[in-house]
């Protein structure tokens, strides 16, 4: 869940989440199989995430190419390595 809270219709906002890997092997990030909204841009601080350590991935919502008004949601699901 990347909650951006208030965005103008014609404005840009950027959030950012951690996320953990509580496994017991190392989970690749598939950022190029992601599908992401065109109006959503997705980068991470590293390509890896060892067992017991994070990533911090970065969100920019650009709300004029969204061309949407009122509460908006999308939905996109991260692509990793990881069978479980």
């Amino acid at each position: 869940h990347i909650a951006f809270g208030q965005v103008f219709n014609d404005a840009t906002d950027t959030a950012t989440t951690v996320v953990y890997n509580q496994g017991q092997k190392p989970i690749k990030l598939q950022l190029d199989q992601t599908k992401l909204p065109a109006h959503v841009s997705m980068t991470a601080s590293k390509a890896v995430v060892e067992p017991g350590n994070t990533v911090t991935l970065s969100f920019e919502y650009n709300a004029a190419q969204k061309n949407d008004w009122g509460y908006v949601f999308d939905f996109f699901t991260l692509s990793t390595d990881d069978a479980s």
